[in-house]
């Protein structure tokens, strides 16, 4: 099983590696195939220091927690992705959010699902009749069956 890591999920993991994110992701990466797009690490290089600042953490925090969390999730070139998966992710983020377009194209893709934090997008999705999206809690319903 294929499972898609929105940044959000990656920085909230970053940011407290005693939390129930890290916990998931590292205790379960050798079952599933966690991956994320080179656009997520961009992502979160670029807004470490405001997101840092938001959550009030110390950005010492999030770098040295990084490389940990990437131990479990495979990090994808975003040239693994078509030209047409993209303009088809639009289609759907259009209206939501078009900034997690990369994180759809890879779905469609892979035929995969994809494990988000961004509650607008995953509505939004859901909305659309999207089934391939799943929660934190799903995931861990997931999880209790393997």
């Amino acid at each position: 099983m294929i499972i898609i890591v929105d940044t959000n999920i990656i920085i909230s993991a970053c940011l407290d590696s005693k939390s129930d994110l890290y916990n998931l992701i590292a205790s379960s990466f050798n079952k599933i195939g966690f991956v994320t797009s080179e656009f997520s690490l961009k992502e979160i290089i670029t807004y470490q220091e405001n997101v840092c600042k938001k959550s009030r953490k110390n950005i010492t925090i999030l770098k040295t927690n990084l490389p940990a969390t990437l131990n479990c999730i495979n990090v994808l070139s975003d040239d693994k992705i078509t030209e047409s998966d993209i303009e088809n992710a639009k289609s759907f983020t259009r209206q939501i959010d078009i900034d997690d377009t990369i994180f759809i194209a890879f779905l469609l893709a892979l035929h995969s699902l994809i494990w988000m934090g961004d509650r607008k997008l995953l509505h939004g999705l859901k909305r659309k009749s999207f089934t391939n999206i799943i929660s934190t809690k799903e995931l861990n319903d997931i999880m209790k069956g393997l």
